[in-house]
């Protein structure tokens, strides 16, 4: 939950900074607001680096390659205001034969070169900071980091990288001497060396050694020339919904670039009305929101019996856990999008995957018990299925007696929305036809039919009792009460 909680916090930084018009802004704002959401990057990928400790199965940035020109931009973004507030000027140099891909973790690259710069800032005084790429040999990357200032003291050249060194003239007071040792470790974790030395011709040298992988990466990260291009969603109707407004607002603008008709709601009940009300050509969930989940949305419009059933499919979630993306893609969902949203890219990768790929949705002729067990579990949050059915049982007598109070009272409003609650609860069990009849009173109402609706609730009221009848049976459930 926390893991969560903290990346939609981080998802409405970042959203909130891509949304701040930098035309408007002086150069030197908009380098310090290059910073500042570089940064928020960086710390979004340090969160998820924390979990791989807490979370079986989660898989770190290890298996994925670098691309050298948006590593550099990163890197460049978040240093040179720093360095130039600081009075140092900020240089990057790339060797003619460094490849455009390089086959090494890049997050861990990041965290050695941001803690071998942040040392050369706290110590370095003035003068330009140098930062060197070459290949050492095909199969090994060397980076140097050189800097005008007074040179290492000599006698602590020898135990520089260990825990709690610090020099006696730093310019920062709230270091605790980890930089260098947390350089020196992830080197070593990599397979690599990293050593430093005073330079004959003044200053001061950190030159970083290290293999790059030879097998052959789980993910395919292409130059940006042979990247695919961006969709094309010209005219296209898109629903976003998501419970944040920040995340909203950059969906929207994102979408719109690419042509996009953008309809947008803030909860999971609004979305399942608006699936099921009319056809889109693609929707973007979040995954967890008021009223009904993304993921429900999901399951009750994969089960509705609609033309539009398999309309293609976005969930963007929080959750970085294999097992949770799983059962998304399980639910029906086309592709995922992972919070914080960084920038264009992944969304547009997400797009192009959902409009290409067929819903791997589990099919509704599948027992209530192993629908019930798989595509409700978020809910209760239980490994008991019998547990689930108690709830199911619940959803459905309680949207009974509303659907009985709506229809005596005439309220067709409150009819349309107990439909709503009712095809929800009958998709994520996989009861197809009391889905189908659910909707079918919706668009009864939708059309004024009266002689229809009479027709219509009836069917709904028995077949939902006769669903209670089966879970109660099949799960043993020998009385229940609703309170």
């Amino acid at each position: 939950m926390l893991a969560h909680d903290a990346r939609s916090a981080l998802s409405d930084i970042l959203g909130g900074l891509s949304l701040i018009p930098d035309t408007s802004l002086d150069p030197q704002t908009r380098q310090q607001l290059e910073r500042i959401q570089s940064a928020s990057e960086y710390l979004a990928q340090l969160w998820e680096l924390g979990l791989e400790d807490t979370v079986p199965d989660y898989q770190a940035n290890a298996d994925y390659p670098l691309r050298l020109s948006d590593f550099l931009t990163a890197l460049e973004r978040r240093w040179r205001g720093a360095a130039e507030a600081a009075g140092m000027a900020f240089h990057l140099d790339v060797a003619p034969d460094v490849p455009a891909i390089l086959e090494i973790d890049a997050l861990a690259l990041e965290r050695i070169l941001a803690n071998v710069i942040s040392n050369a800032m706290a110590y370095a005084g003035s003068g330009p900071i140098r930062i060197m790429f070459e290949m050492q040999s095909t199969t090994r990357l060397r980076v140097y980091l050189r800097d005008d200032g007074p040179g290492f003291a000599p006698d602590k050249l020898a135990t520089l990288f260990d825990r709690g060194q610090r020099g006696a003239q730093a310019h920062r007071r709230d270091g605790d001497g980890l930089g260098l040792f947390i350089a020196r470790s992830l080197t070593h974790q990599l397979g690599g060396e990293i050593t430093a030395r005073n330079r004959r011709e003044g200053g001061a040298e950190i030159a970083l050694d290290v293999p790059l992988s030879t097998a052959p990466s789980t993910r395919h990260v292409a130059p940006h020339d042979d990247a695919p291009p961006p969709p094309d969603l010209t005219g296209c109707r898109v629903l976003v919904a998501d419970d944040s407004l920040t995340n909203q607002a950059v969906l929207e603008t994102m979408l719109s670039a690419l042509g996009a008709r953008v309809e947008t709601c803030s909860d999971g009940t609004g979305a399942l009305g608006a699936v099921l009300d009319a056809p889109f050509d693609l929707a973007i969930l979040d995954i967890d929101m008021p009223g009904e989940s993304g993921l429900g949305v999901t399951v009750a419009l994969r089960a509705s019996g609609l033309d539009w059933a398999d309309l293609p499919i976005v969930a963007c979630t929080a959750f970085a856990q294999r097992p949770k993306h799983e059962a998304i893609l399980a639910a029906g969902a086309n592709a995922i999008l992972m919070k914080p949203i960084k920038g264009p890219a992944p969304l547009a990768y997400a797009i192009n995957q959902a409009l290409t790929s067929k819903p791997a949705h589990r099919k509704a002729q599948r027992g209530a018990q192993d629908l019930l067990f798989s595509a409700l579990q978020h809910r209760a949050h239980t490994s008991e299925s019998k547990t689930l059915a108690l709830f199911v049982i619940a959803d459905l007598k309680m949207i009974t007696r509303a659907l009985m109070h709506a229809w005596q009272q005439g309220d067709t409003a409150d009819i349309q929305r107990q439909c709503h609650k009712l095809i929800a609860v009958a998709g994520a069990v996989g009861e197809t036809m009391l889905s189908t009849t659910a909707h079918a009173l919706h668009c009864a109402i939708a059309q004024e039919a009266a002689s229809d609706i009479h027709e219509r609730v009836r069917e709904a009221l028995d077949r939902t009792e006769s669903l209670i009848h089966q879970l109660t049976s099949q799960f043993s459930i020998k009385e229940f009460t609703l309170s």
